[in-house]
């Protein structure tokens, strides 16, 4: 789930859907990250299918590290509900 950390960069990538029952390790694995990694990218490349849950672990509302976070892989659906939350906004 977790490439290497380059410098102050981490790679998560999850495999299967993010969703409810798999948003607890996803978030302890990113809580687990070290306090010099300031960019947090997600790579969805292996995820066809996110719910809110999904948009709980992108856009945290707990306080907690400082940290720049990227998506990169982003397949159809979960593309499609991150347009759908921004367009709500």
């Amino acid at each position: 789930m977790c490439d290497p950390i380059d410098g102050t960069t981490a790679h998560i990538r999850p495999c299967g859907e993010i969703d409810h029952d798999t948003l607890p390790p996803l978030r302890a694995a990113a809580d687990a990250l070290p306090s010099q990694v300031t960019e947090l990218q997600w790579d969805l490349t292996d995820t066809p299918f996110m719910d809110v849950a999904g948009l709980h672990l992108l856009f945290p509302t707990i306080c907690g590290p400082d940290r720049r976070t990227t998506v990169a892989g982003l397949g159809a659906q979960p593309l499609w509900l991150l347009l759908t939350a921004a367009s709500l906004r």
